[in-house]
């Protein structure tokens, strides 16, 4: 009798398992109504109206998927990955902006998701955390409803953020504002309405409320700064101490929130805030400023005040772009002044009054003109040159580190200098023109030669200063060129009376005096060191290494040879060859040199006679036929005395090897009715034989030595060896009008690797490809060919069962394939409309994972009949029994089925 105890023992062990178990035949009955294809990893499934997304697990992943910042992206497409990478690699900081948020429902949070898939942050944060916040941008969901509310705001009917830390929030018809750190209601829901100034650079601590109809301010801790009289329109929005957007009894003006005095539009006739928070005022023709505080600082007896006008850039590449600094400029009887916010005189009224603006503010410095001439003064209203000049122009630049710099750029007549503000270098105005390089040109891994270069130039001479002023290249050149700045950023090609040469930044000099027609890198990726030089039409080499001229240029053609060792080089038609030392290797005195290998050429005179050079033992061996062939062999070439018929000469040996060929390419043939037997080309070191044995011909294959390797007794063969094998096969029947061949496979050392058991179609010869052997079946009942897969090991995967199969293109499994087109004796293929299609899978072994029960296969192409590969990947859409379901690579199924197959976005 069973132990009890043990008993209860085993099923309370098992109890775990059954219920697991039942748990998981319950999950694979999960009835939806549709789900998509996997798109980069993910999928989507829909029921009753919802749909979440699954990951390749078949886990839930999240519910939403948002673009971001541009919503005409779509996730997984091809061009939308390719615009991430690109971003990646070049973008502002190579911070890519085409990402993608997800939402989770079940749990509230928010993650990041790169167009192909990759996480950059998993679906494990708040939507208001800061990790988040980084990347977050408004979501663009296309025709479906915002994001859902988190859970934290799930009491309020509406909100909105406004500074990051405060929300307007509504209960009822009321708003209030809410502190997310200090998780409570900080102003009561007691307003109709709230407006913020979320696009202001500066973050205020109030916003603008209304109640019973009217528009006031009130602070984030509750007080009213500006009473409730006022009606608000959102535009001119700010967040100091002034409001422009109120109206009163349908007027304008602009409220001072510290005064609460109110500046009517009708008691002034103009006001202007300028940018550093001063109110501008005219009054009786005259202008005054009020500052932030609303202190009277100008009283009403100037002709103007306005902002000081700054143009950043305005000399250089980057063009002009117009902004504002905190000075103010102040006009009196035709002079300007310059007046900080506290109404202290940085310039006294004695300036120049011009167009558009009267002072230019970089920083810390102010450009202004006196009497027509122009000088810089710092913050303190002191100069800071000398000298006043013509004109004075900014530009900003970069240094290697990529921090800005400011320069001034000085014209005194027609002459230009500069002086950089870093470095308090000046270089007097000696040049006719000026011109900021743009660095991208010079740049090495982040780093510069310099730290910075200006273009000089003086009547049509050229040269180069850096940023500190220095000399780096002299200004004698007509003109010059960035040469190479990945492999040599020290020099710089220059150019005088039409010949070129280059300059070395690191010594200083020319290292190659401006002789040449023409500069090129001779072989960049191999040989960065050398260049190859030209004049008039000749050729020669360069060493930069050495500084020194290698091979003079004496050349008509000149070109790379053999393996990145030699140069080949013409002069009259004749090519010889000259190794990178500028020795001599070969002559030029040949019409042909041919490269076999690195140790063996042919050559080819003039005379048209034949010759071999070694290039190990540097001797060059006539060959006494008058008809020469390459062979795709480099240790055998084919001789003729009458070009028709050949022989093997070894080129290791030099000597012919004494079996008559006959070549080719004189077929169509047939290799009964020749004295020799018929020679194909070398192929991977083999080369096919037609030969007559007997009454019949046979098929063989040799090697360099006219060894057989493949022996001479097969009827059908291909004509080389590729990917290591060779299509070998046995006639079967004759009958009459055709015959029948059983095939197999055979390596490139004669080894039978398939047997030859399968049955010949002539659209297979070539099928070898580089993962596996096609096998062919003719199925006597049916007249059709079945199709199977061997390895090449010469291991069978799949037998040919099967009408098709279609190898993954990743290698991650097979798609096999039964229905309406197949093989037949007498044509490619027929097609049997009868016949319903059917799939099935196995694995990259050959193991069937899926028996053939498949009814479709969704894919993003057609599959065609003679494709041989196809591109799907697993988890596979595929139709059994009329529901769609996901398949993984081994067999299983995930617990979702559907009627049919939806879009992968909602």
């Amino acid at each position: 009798m069973a132990d009890p105890n043990r008993l209860k023992v085993f099923i309370t062990l098992l109890l775990p398992f059954l219920l697991l178990s039942l748990a998981a035949c319950a999950r694979q009955q999960e009835e939806v109504s549709g789900i998509s294809t996997f798109v980069h990893g993910f999928a989507r499934v829909e029921k009753d109206g919802q749909s979440f997304y699954i990951d390749t697990t078949g886990n839930y992943a999240f519910d939403y998927i948002y673009s971001l910042n541009d919503h005409t992206y779509e996730f997984g497409n091809r061009y939308t990955i390719e615009q991430y990478e690109w971003e990646l690699k070049f973008g502002d900081d190579k911070t890519p902006k085409t990402l993608f948020s997800v939402f989770r429902e079940k749990d509230n949070k928010w993650g990041i998701l790169a167009p192909d898939g990759s996480w950059i942050l998993k679906p494990e944060y708040n939507y208001d955390d800061q990790a988040f916040e980084a990347y977050r941008a408004v979501p663009v969901k296309g025709e479906t409803s915002p994001p859902p509310k988190p859970p934290q705001f799930s009491q309020f009917e509406d909100y909105g953020i406004l500074d990051g830390v405060h929300l307007d929030v509504k209960k009822g018809d009321k708003w209030g504002i809410y502190n997310r750190e200090t998780k409570e209601i900080v102003i009561p829901m007691e307003y109709d309405e709230f407006d913020y100034c979320g696009g202001c650079g500066r973050k205020s601590d109030y916003v603008y409320a209304k109640k019973n109809g009217k528009w006031g301010i009130v602070s984030f801790d509750n007080k009213v700064l500006v009473p409730f009289e006022y009606d608000h329109h959102h535009w001119g929005m700010r967040s100091d101490e002034w409001v422009q957007s109120f109206q009163k009894n349908g007027g304008r003006l602009i409220v001072n929130i510290p005064t609460k005095k109110e500046y009517v539009e009708d008691e002034y006739g103009h006001f202007e805030l300028l940018n550093n928070g001063a109110l501008s005022l005219k009054k009786n023709g005259k202008y005054g400023l009020v500052n932030a505080n609303g202190e009277e600082i100008l009283p009403f007896e100037y002709d103007d005040i306005g902002n000081s006008g700054t143009r950043k850039g305005s000399f250089g590449m980057y063009g002009s772009t117009e902004y504002y600094g905190s000075w103010i400029t102040v006009v009196k009887n035709g002079k300007g002044g310059l007046l900080d916010i506290s109404g202290y005189w940085v310039l006294p009224l004695q300036f120049d009054v011009r167009p558009y603006y009267t002072f230019q503010i970089h920083g810390n410095y102010i450009i202004a003109s006196e009497n027509q001439k122009f000088n810089v003064y710092d913050e303190e209203g002191n100069k800071l040159f000398i000298e006043s000049y013509d004109a004075i122009d900014p530009s900003y630049e970069y240094d290697q580190e990529g921090n800005e710099l400011l320069f001034f750029v000085t014209k005194k007549g027609d002459l230009h200098g500069f002086y950089n503000t870093k470095s308090k270098v000046m270089v007097p105005p000696a040049f006719h023109d000026l011109y900021f390089i743009d660095k991208s040109n010079y740049i090495k891994d982040n780093k510069l030669i310099h730290n910075g270069l200006i273009e000089a130039q003086l009547d049509d001479k050229k040269g180069l200063y850096d940023f500190d002023g220095k000399e780096v290249l002299p200004v004698q050149y007509t003109a010059w060129r960035f040469f190479d700045s990945e492999n040599f950023p020290n020099l710089v090609e220059i150019e005088q009376d039409e010949k070129v040469g280059l300059y070395d930044f690191h010594l200083e000099k020319e290292i190659l005096r401006p002789t040449y027609g023409n500069l090129y890198h001779f072989d960049k990726d191999n040989h960065p060191n050398l260049l190859r030089v030209s004049n008039n039409g000749k050729n020669g080499l360069f060493d930069l290494a050495d500084g020194k001229e290698v091979i003079a240029p004496e050349y008509e053609y000149f070109r790379e040879f053999s393996a990145q060792k030699w140069v080949l080089v013409e002069e009259a038609s004749l090519k010889g060859v000259i190794d990178f030392s500028g020795k001599i290797v070969v002559p030029a005195l040949f019409r042909k040199i041919s490269f076999l290998s690195d140790e063996i050429w042919l050559l080819q005179d003039n005379d048209e006679k034949y010759a071999v050079y070694e290039s190990k033992t540097q001797r060059i061996k006539t060959i006494d036929y008058p008809f020469v062939w390459e062979s795709d062999d480099p240790r055998a070439l084919l001789v003729s005395e009458d070009s028709l018929t050949v022989q093997i000469y070894q080129t290791e040996k030099h000597q012919v090897l004494p079996q008559k060929y006959t070549k080719a390419d004189v077929y169509g043939y047939d290799p009964i009715d020749f004295e020799y037997p018929i020679l194909h080309s070398f192929f991977n070191g083999l080369a096919r034989v037609d030969k007559k044995i007997g009454e019949k011909a046979k098929i063989g294959f040799i090697n360099s030595d006219g060894e057989a390797i493949i022996p001479f007794e097969y009827d059908i063969a291909s004509f080389g060896v590729k990917n290591g094998f060779v299509v070998v096969g046995k006639e079967n029947k004759d009958y009459g009008f055709y015959s029948s061949y059983n095939y197999g496979y055979a390596d490139s050392t004669g080894h039978i690797a398939v047997p030859l058991t399968y049955d010949y179609h002539n659209s297979i010869t070539e099928y070898i490809n580089e993962e596996h052997l096609l096998l062919i079946s003719l199925d006597q009942t049916t007249n059709q060919y079945k199709i199977g897969l061997a390895n090449h090991q010469g291991n069978i995967l799949i037998k040919p069962e099967y009408n098709n199969v279609y190898p993954f293109e990743n290698g991650n499994g097979i798609l096999l394939a039964n229905g309406k087109d197949y093989y037949s004796g007498g044509s490619y293929y027929v097609s049997n409309e009868d016949k319903e299609v059917v799939y099935g899978l196995a694995d990259p072994n050959g193991k069937i994972v899926v028996p053939m029960e498949l009814e479709e296969i969704k894919t993003d192409w057609p599959l065609y009949f003679e494709d041989f590969k196809v591109a799907l990947t697993f988890p596979l859409l595929a139709k059994h029994k009329g529901k769609w379901k996901y398949y993984n690579r081994d067999g299983k199924v995930f617990p979702y089925r559907a009627d049919e197959v939806i879009e992968f976005r909602k």
